[in-house]
């Protein structure tokens, strides 16, 4: 029997925090349940630009099509149709609300 180091109670199989060394209950052996000092520092998974790129270019594969082209009875050929690429309306439209929501804020 040992005593969790953090709510004081005793508990036959205490876990050992691998940071700090000390003993703790089932509901305080993460790091982050006892407020370890020693653990390392979390990071976020990711940006947020990265994952807008990410979104972007699952986009252009879902509107990017391709068609079979017949060359015979038993050979088609795969060709993929152009993409629509609509970023410079996208930021045109943009600017223009930038520009219409700074005239109305005046």
């Amino acid at each position: 029997m040992a005593k969790c180091n953090h709510c004081g109670t005793e508990t036959e199989i205490p876990y050992e925090c691998s940071f700090c060394s000390g003993m703790f209950c089932e509901d305080h052996r993460l790091p982050e349940n006892h407020n370890c000092r020693h653990a390392p520092a979390r990071t976020p998974l990711g940006s947020h630009q990265a994952k807008q790129n990410l979104l972007a270019n699952a986009r252009a594969k879902e509107r990017q099509k391709e068609i079979m082209i017949s060359e015979g009875d038993y050979h088609f050929k795969k060709k993929t149709l152009p993409t629509l690429d609509l970023t410079k309306e996208i930021k045109e439209k943009k600017r223009k609300f930038h520009l219409f929501k700074k005239d109305d804020e005046a």
